[in-house]
């Protein structure tokens, strides 16, 4: 009573002295208050409580039951409104807003709401999951090398494009084989080769990995050691591959460079193979960054199959930046592509072989101080050169000028893991 006595003081002196609420509902039965509302603000549910939304600020009084106290607010920042409640106007809180001219929707409504939403979530979910993500460079930070004292070690990587593309049944002579599925068959024929090539003893220092990629990547195999059961592990990705989406090159490469840091071999080798023209344009200096990182222990072959208009060009640079060579599979014929992994299986075999039994020769030579370039003795005869500026959007190097004549150090200044530096000038005669 003492409450709504000060409430009354502080309300325009114009009203009554005797307290009077200031909202005021009727009786109503449970069905009737079931969807009533409050002002334009919000729909309370008093009968089932399941909406629990937090009113608005009012002072509001009710003559069947007890009094709700308002907070703390300053009579000068209330005004009263036409229809009920007083308007807090100064301060600025959430709005809480309901359409209070529609009825709850039916059920069909409701349903059907759900199913849009579900729909929507489902699409976004779609095109944030094929959003490419772009690389124009490689972290090639912290690269490791196997020991010397280490037995020879060999990684065989297959790179295989994942694009809708390659769900594609035209493979002459496969039984109505997909590409996706025929290129499996021709890996497997690749690693039956390399189990008769390979000694015995050597399996466990060969692995294997198969990495797909469209717009991401998916490792099917990682580092598995080469041997008979190598075999059935291809069989079965091949059944749980589905390929879908676009070809991005810079994600397979990004993938497959992460392995090779993951694993130090001796000789890394990639089979990457395509049936499409890629949606972005730096996998050619990416693979000039892993062969300048790999010096002399990295070699990627290409592989095109089906008609690949524009994309001869493109799969030859690869391959010969990544110390490598391109193979043609356009006529999409079965007998065709287990030729070309067969080959590309005996280059393996064949470089695998020279690394590991090429013995270096250890040159020991005097060397010179790192400032003895500035005496005038010491140079030896002067040979014709070419300044050469390096592009690297396209990893190439490009010739700056005409021939000029160069003078060279008789000894080297510096010593690196695999060979000597020497300081150079132009002749002057």
């Amino acid at each position: 009573e003492n409450m709504k006595q000060e409430r009354a003081a502080n309300v325009d002196q114009n009203t009554t002295s005797q307290p009077r609420p200031v909202f005021a509902l009727p009786t109503l039965s449970a069905s009737q208050m079931k969807r009533e509302f409050l002002g334009n603000r919000t729909i309370i549910d008093l009968t089932t409580r399941t909406e629990r939304i937090q009113p608005p600020i009012i002072d509001l009084t009710l003559e069947t039951g007890p009094s709700i106290s308002p907070p703390t607010v300053p009579s000068t920042q209330l005004k009263r409104s036409a229809t009920g409640p007083l308007n807090q106007t100064p301060t600025k809180r959430p709005k809480i807003e309901t359409d209070t001219k529609q009825g709850p929707k039916n059920k069909a409504e409701k349903e059907d709401g759900s199913k849009t939403g579900a729909k929507n979530k489902k699409e976004n979910e779609k095109q944030e999951h094929t959003k490419p993500r772009l690389v124009k460079t490689l972290n090639l930070e912290n690269v490791t090398f196997p020991t010397p004292d280490q037995p020879f070690s060999s990684h065989i990587i297959f790179l295989l494009d994942n694009s809708g593309s390659m769900r594609k049944r035209d493979i002459d002579g496969s039984n109505g084989l997909s590409r996706s599925e025929a290129v499996f068959q021709s890996c497997q024929t690749f690693i039956e080769q390399q189990l008769q090539s390979v000694p015995r003893d050597e399996y466990k220092n060969t692995f294997c990995s198969v990495v797909m990629f469209n717009e991401t990547t998916d490792i099917l195999i990682e580092a598995a050691p080469l041997d008979i059961q190598l075999i059935e592990r291809i069989k079965e990705a091949s059944k749980k591959n589905r390929p879908r989406l676009g070809t991005y090159f810079t994600v397979g490469l990004e993938t497959a460079s992460e392995l090779m840091k993951r694993y130090p071999v001796h000789l890394h080798s990639i089979t990457f193979l395509t049936d499409g023209r890629p949606g972005d344009n730096w996998s050619l200096s990416l693979v000039g960054e892993l062969a300048r990182a790999y010096p002399g222990s990295f070699k990627l072959d290409t592989i095109g199959i089906g008609k690949m208009d524009g994309m001869l060009e493109l799969l030859t640079d690869l391959a010969k930046a990544g110390n490598g060579t391109f193979h043609d599979c356009f006529e999409a014929n079965v007998r065709k592509m287990e030729a070309t992994f067969s080959a590309v299986s005996t280059t393996f075999t064949s470089t695998r072989t020279t690394i590991s039994t090429k013995k270096k020769e250890k040159i020991n030579l005097d060397m010179e101080d790192a400032d003895a370039w500035k005496l005038p003795s010491g140079w030896s005869h002067w040979y014709q050169g070419l300044i050469l500026t390096y592009c690297a959007d396209n990893d190439t190097f490009t010739p700056k000028g005409t021939e000029q004549p160069v003078s060279l150090r008789e000894k080297p200044f510096a010593k690196g893991g695999e060979r000597y530096a020497y300081h150079l000038r132009k002749h002057c005669k």
